[in-house]
């Protein structure tokens, strides 16, 4: 219940003060309650759980995540693989 009434309070603030609340992904589980983790399907998107609730995000441009960093980064250092590589 802490919780609803937690998310809740900041949907309400955010929508007050005309910020854009981020939309909740439903197909992913945080593996912890709090952390950056890696889209196994899109190398440019990520998920970033908060308290237990997970947020899909992308990376802007032409970056990829960096699971070791938990960054955005050149696809070179984030461990895409390169036309070269195949």
């Amino acid at each position: 219940m802490k919780k609803i009434v937690t998310a809740a309070a900041l949907v309400l603030a955010a929508v007050a003060f005309g910020a854009p609340v981020p939309a909740q992904a439903a197909d992913f589980k945080c593996p912890t309650p709090s952390g950056l983790f890696p889209n196994p399907e899109n190398p440019r998107g990520f998920y970033h759980c908060s308290n237990g609730y997970a947020y899909a995000k992308e990376c802007p441009a032409n970056l990829h995540f960096n699971p070791t960093l938990l960054v955005c980064d050149w696809p070179e250092h984030a461990g895409a693989v390169t036309p070269e590589d195949d």
